[in-house]
């Protein structure tokens, strides 16, 4: 099971023309234990061109209490209701419309086939060489009326005021309850019992790693041997009391002869008395377990020297081994995972980059192998290295799998349509 393609529609910056960004079609590389997409998803935009809102999106739509804010509507959206409004025109509600197409492999028998069975419709389960299904998810009012008096309200009293107006506007959408929905292809709602997203996607986000101390390579290794161990229940519990047994029984004497005896020629020790001890534990232990050195030269080099390049690419990396390490061990787990890394070209040099680009879906199967884990997994980069584009386009000797975004407008490149820019 894989995303096919995802729309957006009035969320953030994204309106409704040009919003749909499409992702590798991986059906064809479908394999019986590992599943990782031949090629990579690149999202490629400038700053602040609406590439994070994509990751956002699904981040919310599969959290367990969704709720989105009036700064969560695209506000050109938002201006043309509040016009519509002041002439008293309540036609329009404002909503948010996503819409997700699913592409699976009917060869396969998967656990998720009750969970996506109310998608299922005749043109799915029929039609032998369509193996996809539309979810599309509306985040809609749940009393108008009520909205509609609420707004009256507020164009009266602020009509003279157009800045405070669409303020107190936004005010009163956040003051509004809704609700999310969900459709099938035919457009028939889904009875949210029936249903959750987060059954069927997993979203991971390797952000952006602008700040790298000289810790953040030690940190996240030691949170993945402390998951390694707790996967092996190893029990450390009767080794830990014992060293604190030792070492508060090592600080007893200056328990005794330091500190409570300076104490007490002020305080009566019956009434006052201080206690030293020992308090290891597993978490604290597993905390600075790990010291991380890399070599050079035969010289065994502290974290702290390590390039900024270089400590960007292994956070990445490990990044990667928590979230594997992570992932269940089930005979049958076919959840969609779509694994986001945001700009991984940050400190990186022009050739690790193109390295980078040419080579990911290698590593991650190195990282898999070895593990008895089955893993449908999609990844998606986003960015705005060309160098990162040109390696893309050069190693797959192809504009397919590249989506360029500017003002949240979205350009699916490929070679049968061309740019179409």
């Amino acid at each position: 099971m894989y995303l096919k393609s995802l729309q957006i529609s009035n969320f953030r910056k994204f309106g409704t023309n040009e919003n749909t960004i499409e992702f590798v079609d991986s059906k064809e590389k479908l394999q019986t234990n590992i599943n990782i997409a031949s090629a990579t998803t690149l999202i490629v935009g400038k700053n602040n061109s609406g590439k994070t809102t994509i990751t956002k999106a699904l981040e919310i739509l599969k959290s367990s209490s969704v709720r989105f804010i009036a700064n969560d509507f695209n506000f050109a959206y938002l201006s043309r209701l509040l016009k519509q409004y002041s002439k008293n025109h309540f036609i329009n509600m404002p909503m948010l419309c996503f819409k997700l197409v699913i592409g699976f492999n009917k060869e396969i028998k998967t656990d998720l086939v009750t969970n996506i069975f109310p998608f299922m419709t005749i043109e799915n389960t029929e039609n032998a060489e369509e193996e996809s299904f539309e979810i599309t998810i509306r985040y809609e009012l749940e009393e108008k009326e009520a909205f509609i008096q609420k707004v009256q309200v507020v164009i009266d009293k602020y009509k003279n005021d157009d800045s405070l107006l669409f303020q107190k506007f936004l005010d009163a959408i956040n003051e509004t309850s809704f609700e999310l929905i969900y459709f099938n292809s035919n457009n028939e709602p889904i009875e949210k019992s029936k249903f959750k997203l987060a059954n069927l996607i997993n979203v991971e986000h390797i952000r952006a790693n602008k700040i790298i101390s000289d810790t953040s390579l030690s940190n996240t290794f030691n949170k993945i041997i402390q998951y390694k161990y707790d996967m092996k229940n190893v029990d450390l519990d009767d080794t830990i009391e014992t060293i604190n047994k030792t070492i508060t029984s090592e600080i007893q004497t200056f328990n005794d002869t330091s500190i409570n005896n300076v104490l007490h020629k002020i305080e009566d020790s019956k009434r006052f008395e201080v206690k030293l001890s020992s308090n290891l534990t597993i978490d604290k232990l597993m905390k600075s377990l790990i010291k991380y050195e890399y070599t050079e030269e035969g010289l065994h080099i502290p974290e702290g020297q390590f390039g900024l390049g270089y400590a960007n690419l292994m956070s990445i990396i490990g990044h990667l081994i928590d979230y594997i390490e992570k992932y269940p061990n089930e005979e049958n787990n076919s959840k969609l995972n779509v694994i986001f890394i945001e700009e991984p070209e940050a400190f990186m040099h022009p050739q690790m980059q193109e390295l980078f680009i040419k080579n990911i879906n290698g590593a991650i199967k190195e990282l898999l192998n070895g593990y008895n884990k089955k893993i449908n997994t999609q990844i998606v980069i986003t960015t705005h290295s060309a160098h990162i584009l040109n390696s893309k386009i050069h190693t797959g000797k192809s504009f397919n799998n590249i989506s360029y975004i500017t003002e949240a407008n979205v350009v699916n490149l490929n070679d049968y349509n061309g740019l179409n820019i």
